[in-house]
């Protein structure tokens, strides 16, 4: 590694989309950036492949782009992202959930939508449902806030002290249990059937978080609720054209990257 140093300003270890939307902005900046991946593919776990029949593109762990696309690095780089072959495809079915009776209970794009499936399906859901809509429309600017703030310690204290003055003592209350709630606690505790249950554990296990793992809880309740509002955000021809569009951006500004790249400190 030192030996790599005096040709380049940043050394970034690992190609994760963050690891590559950090490299793209240092070499905006006029940094000499390496980016290095021990794999023989970047991405980490944004990555697509053919892995049933030729022709079929699956992505493999990461899919719902929302997050992103509505983050301030979509706003910033979208247009440089899109000339470099970066393209959504938006659906209005955004996910469901198939049961082995052959049952399946879906989320759409639209509140009335979405509560009238809940409701056919068991109308204590349904209620439940409502309920947490109306936590999601209290909660979700807060979270929204703290997920859009840069990492360092003042700004993020500056989000929450902001965030907890308009929540108040109420609204802080019911943020911290969230903060702290596994996914099984909050599906039971607000709705009825098991399907429903799954509705948001689903999204918990997408980013590992088990079933009863503290904190798993707020991912799934923002995950849910927002795909309701706007449907989903896939890449289309695969979330990997998200990271070959990051690394075309960085290195036309000079960033390296280099992949089958083992790092030692």
């Amino acid at each position: 590694m030192s030996s790599l140093s005096p040709a380049h300003d940043a050394i970034l270890i690992g190609s994760g989309h963050n690891a590559l939307v950090c490299g793209a902005y240092l070499a905006r900046a006029g940094w000499r950036t390496l980016v290095l991946e021990r794999s023989e593919r970047p991405g980490g776990a944004v990555m697509s492949a053919e892995i049933t029949r030729p022709g079929f593109v699956h992505d493999l762990f990461a899919t719902n782009m929302n997050l992103f696309l509505g983050s301030p690095v979509a706003g910033e780089l979208g247009p440089e992202l899109e000339r470099h072959g970066l393209v959504y495809a938006h659906s209005p079915r955004p996910f469901a959930n198939v049961f082995p009776d052959e049952r399946a209970l879906r989320v759409h794009q639209g509140v009335a939508e979405t509560l009238a499936e809940l409701e056919r399906h068991d109308p204590q859901d349904a209620v439940g449902w409502r309920g947490l809509d109306r936590l999601y429309e209290r909660l979700s600017p807060a979270l929204f806030a703290l997920y859009g703030s840069r990492l360092d310690g003042r700004s993020i204290a500056t989000v929450v002290a902001q965030q907890l003055r308009t929540l108040g003592a109420d609204g802080t209350r019911e943020l911290m249990r969230l903060l702290l709630t596994s996914t099984r606690e909050f599906a039971e505790g607000h709705l009825h059937s098991r399907e429903a249950h799954a509705l948001l554990a689903c999204w918990g296990m997408h980013l590992d978080f088990g079933p009863d793992v503290s904190g798993g809880a707020m991912f799934p309740f923002l995950e849910a609720f927002t795909d309701m509002r706007v449907g989903i955000s896939l890449v289309r021809g695969g979330a990997s054209r998200l990271v070959q569009a990051l690394i075309a951006l960085g290195s036309a500004r000079g960033m390296e990257m280099r992949t089958d790249a083992e790092s030692h400190g």
